[in-house]
């Protein structure tokens, strides 16, 4: 890894770096400000979600001088230092300055938590870095004050990060020293990691979501859980990277080099990564048809080597419109319209007192409805005829309720953050309704 790889590494496994605490979002020829740091700099000076940036330092970023990279190089730096920002607010042409003092800012790999009914909590774990397991009893301990007794851990999409991290959530919920996972490579003998405290949550109910997304430390965590008989695996089979990986800084002390060593088993002996043994080539190609089929194996791996199988699969693909909302989901769609909406239509939303009246009383508009099919339909006359999403009228007519949902998640999220965005998501989301069921029974 060269230094800029390296250092983007740091950040994800470390949890923070030093910059004004936004998150951006890129539409056409302008950078959005599609969420604000609570407690951040962009948050004292001011800014809010739906700003666009125009200039930052007296540059340039949008139109033709318009970049992602750049607008998030140019907003990170040392702390302490300054950055001058203008942006453009709502639809006024005139710019609003402000100068933000760069700090730490932490990135959480618990996105959220929050009760889904009286007795079921839900917790969404995006990866695992040094901060992982603090946040992770962090979650459980404010669940349990708000009456706790079952757990769905959303661990879809997944990418995840450090071991440790893993195996000290898998520790939140197993206990009496079990085997949670065991690593061993051509040059190194077996080492066995075993539950070594009391943890938060060893009795109370589980469900954990995963899908085709979900790799490595996710992986590890849900066949821990799964083999010592302590969830219920709803969802596809994981991605299957269980590889072991050192890290080594090289002598110029900013570049890297991440070594692989050993494979990760799961309790039972269960080999989680996806086998090598025909060349890289062949890896690649079963890989790839096997996320084309829905994310069933190939004849060969008859012994189910390959990822985490769950325990009640969920095969939100079969039917066309399913799909083509998972696809206009993954190809930010949703997102990209909705922060554009609520960047020219705030004052639409001013009269919403809370999240809660918002979550009851709004109802997505005919306006901001026309403004997705129009983006996504002008998105997609963009692609080649291969990359098009194939999809009829009924098809999507069978997913408005879907669309609005989503819409108006998203909007939800930019205004109240991550809570309210998947509270509102989830209540159209079917492998949350199932995972519901599922603990109900």
């Amino acid at each position: 890894m060269n230094a800029d790889e390296y250092a983007d590494l740091k950040t994800g496994l470390i949890g923070n770096f030093f910059g004004v605490g936004v998150v951006l979002g890129f539409i056409e020829d302008t950078v959005y400000v599609v969420k604000v740091m609570n407690g951040g700099p962009a948050f004292k000076a001011g800014i809010n979600p739906g700003d666009r940036i125009i200039n930052i330092d007296d540059s340039l970023v949008t139109g033709d001088n318009a970049n992602y990279e750049t607008v998030v190089k140019k907003l990170k730096g040392p702390k302490g230092t300054t950055v001058n920002i203008e942006l453009m607010r709502d639809n006024n042409i005139q710019l609003h300055k402000f100068t933000c003092t760069r700090d730490k800012i932490d990135l959480k790999s618990v996105e959220t938590y929050f009760m889904q009914n009286k007795t079921t909590g839900y917790i969404k774990l995006t990866h695992f870095g040094e901060t992982t397991t603090v946040e992770m009893q962090t979650a459980l301990a404010a669940l349990k004050k708000m009456g706790l007794q079952k757990l769905i851990l959303d661990l879809g999409d997944n990418y995840g990060g450090l071991m440790n991290g893993a195996l000290g959530v898998a520790d939140e919920f197993i206990g009496d020293n079990k085997l949670l996972v065991f690593t061993k490579g051509h040059y190194f003998e077996r080492t066995d990691y075993h539950a070594s405290h009391s943890g938060l949550f060893e009795q109370g109910e589980m469900v954990i979501l995963i899908n085709e997304y979900t790799s490595s430390s996710g992986e590890i965590l849900t066949g821990a859980l799964q083999d010592n008989k302590r969830a219920t695996i709803i969802g596809k089979r994981s991605y299957g990277k269980g590889l072991v990986q050192n890290l080594y800084v090289l002598s110029d002390s900013v570049s890297a080099l991440k070594l692989t060593t050993q494979r990760y088993y799961t309790p039972s002996g269960k080999r989680i990564q996806l086998p090598y043994e025909e060349g890289t080539e062949a890896y690649f190609n079963d890989q790839k048809n096997a996320m084309k089929n829905d994310g069933a194996l190939p004849a060969i791996y008859k012994n189910n080597e390959w990822g985490i199988h769950p325990d009640i699969y969920y095969w939100y693909d079969t039917l066309a419109s399913e799909q083509l909302y998972t696809d206009l989901f993954y190809r930010f769609y949703f997102e990209q319209t909705a922060n554009y909406y609520y960047a020219h239509h705030r004052n639409e939303f001013k009269s919403y007192k809370n999240a809660e009246e918002y979550i009851n009383k709004y109802f997505v508009s005919a306006s901001l409805l026309n403004t997705f099919f129009v983006f996504f339909q002008t998105e997609e006359n963009k692609l080649d005829a291969s990359e098009k999403l194939i999809y009829s009228s009924s098809d999507l007519d069978s997913i408005k309720n879907k669309i609005e949902n989503a819409l108006k998640a998203t909007i939800a999220g930019a205004i109240w953050g991550d809570d309210f965005f998947y509270k509102i998501l989830n209540l159209s989301d079917p492998e949350i309704i199932i995972a519901t069921k599922t603990l109900n029974n």
